[in-house]
Parts: structure tokens; C-alpha cells; sequence
């Protein structure tokens, strides 16, 4: 045991920063790119993350990885609270570049502890980095080489028509009818992966879409809520001030 530790200790330590980033809706996080691989955890809140050219949707529980020179940016669709880790590493190509954490939360664990462990100065600081790093690297391998559970594989296949037929009139009944699975399954992998009902997911989704119309083009209230799954203008502006704090007509003039 003795030798293992003073190993340890000796190892170089992979992390080069750790912090969080808090930050409201509409306070977007512009394009940079960063010296080492970064990974980034969604504690809360919901953004749309680009990383060069792709666009990914986020909320609580994922995890993506940008790597070095990079240019990535986060648009805030509500307030939001992320944790980052930057890794000096070679090991961090084989990393999914998107995940999701487990439902023990062993991600955010991780996270939150190097967290504590940067602002610390203890005299083991260095061996338990390496430790952290070896589990999370562990946990992300694992991600990106193992099949899919069948609870994720299920919410997955939902979210995918949610993102597909948002325009519709979906129902969970509906939703499960289409990928095999019945509503209550459907609905406690949701909660048990996602912490919401597959109706929250698409409400999500249906905002998402709703709020880049309205940062993007010039489209009337009506035709953005007829594209975008709601029932009316009146009903998507109240779901967008619901959510934002503000008006439709607010977010335009801001944008």
C-alpha cells in the first residue's frame, strides 16, 4: 500500500483548471476555444451548445467534451450553472464527445470533488487528482464502449421522435406506441434518467425550437406557434414568459 501511494503521488496531475460557470438566461457564453481538452457538465438549466458547426441540446445530467482549439459557445435558453474541468491528456480522445451521467450521478460526484479538491491545498491534493482523474476517465470510457442500457436506449428513441414530430399533437401514449414501449415504462425511464415526464421533454424541445424562430427570423407569433407544436400565439407566449421571464415580443427587441 505504501508503494502504491507514493506511485500515486507521483503521477503528474492530468487536470490543468476546474470551476463553475453561473449564468442567466440570455447571457450567453460567446465562442472561444481553450489550450486542453474540457469537459463540461450541465448541473442545471437548459442551453444550445455549438461546437464548430454542430448544435447540441443540453440539459441537467449531460456531459459534453470539447476538444483543444476548438471553437465552442453556450446560448442560454434559461438560467444555468455548469461545471468545467480542464484535461491535459491524451486519453480524453477516446471520450464520447456526448454523454449522459449514470442515475447515481457518478459524473457530477466526480466533478464536484475535484471542485473541492482544486481550492484545497491538503497534502494529498495530488494523489486524490489522480484518483478523480482515473475515475472519471473510467466512467467516460465505459460510456463510449458499452451498449446503451435499455432505459436509455428508450429515452433516446423517444427524445428522437420528439425531435423529429414536435409539430404534432404527441401524446406518451403515442410516443410509446411508436417505439414499442408502454407509457408507464416510458415514463418512469424519464424520470429516473431525465428527472421529468416525457410532456416536459417535448415542452423543452417545442421552446427550443420556438425560441431560435424568434431569435432568428421574422416570422409572426402565429405562424412560429403553428410551426412549433402550440396550440396558439397566445399559448406560446405565455410558455416563452413562463420560462424566460419575458415576452416574445421583449426577446426580439433584446435579440
Amino acid at each position: 500500500m505504501h508503494a502504491n501511494g507514493n506511485l500515486l503521488h507521483q503521477a503528474p496531475i492530468l487536470f490543468r483548471n476546474a470551476g463553475v460557470h453561473i449564468a442567466g438566461e440570455g447571457q450567453d457564453h460567446p465562442f472561444h476555444e481553450d489550450q486542453f481538452w474540457e469537459v463540461m457538465y450541465l448541473r442545471s438549466g437548459h442551453i444550445i451548445c455549438q461546437q464548430g458547426t454542430e448544435r447540441f441540446a443540453m440539459h441537467p445530467g449531460m456531459v459534453i467534451i470539447h476538444p483543444p482549439r476548438i471553437r465552442h459557445a453556450d446560448f442560454a435558453i434559461t438560467a444555468y450553472l455548469t461545471y468545467y474541468l480542464w484535461v491535459d491528456s491524451d486519453t480524453a480522445a477516446s471520450w464520447p464527445r456526448l454523454c449522459y451521467d449514470d442515475e447515481h450521478k457518478s459524473l457530477e460526484r466526480v466533478c464536484q470533488t475535484v471542485l473541492q479538491e482544486w481550492g484545497a491545498r491538503n497534502s494529498d491534493r495530488e494523489q486524490m487528482l489522480c484518483l478523480l482523474y482515473d475515475q472519471m476517465n473510467l466512467l467516460l470510457s465505459r460510456e463510449n464502449h458499452e451498449t446503451a442500457s435499455s432505459g436509455e436506449a428508450i429515452v433516446a428513441a423517444a427524445e428522437q421522435i420528439m425531435e423529429m414530430n414536435y409539430r404534432e399533437k404527441l401524446t406518451v401514449g403515442e410516443i410509446a406506441r411508436r417505439i414499442g414501449a408502454s407509457p408507464s415504462s416510458l415514463h418512469a425511464h424519464f424520470a429516473r434518467m431525465r428527472g421529468l415526464t416525457p410532456m416536459d421533454r417535448l415542452a423543452e424541445i417545442r421552446l427550443r425550437r420556438a425560441l431560435a424562430q424568434l431569435h432568428h427570423t421574422t416570422l409572426t407569433l402565429d405562424s412560429i406557434a403553428s410551426l412549433c407544436g402550440y396550440h396558439s400565439a397566445s399559448h406560446l407566449s405565455r410558455r416563452v414568459k413562463a420560462v424566460t421571464g419575458e415576452s416574445p415580443g421583449r426577446l426580439r427587441v433584446r435579440v
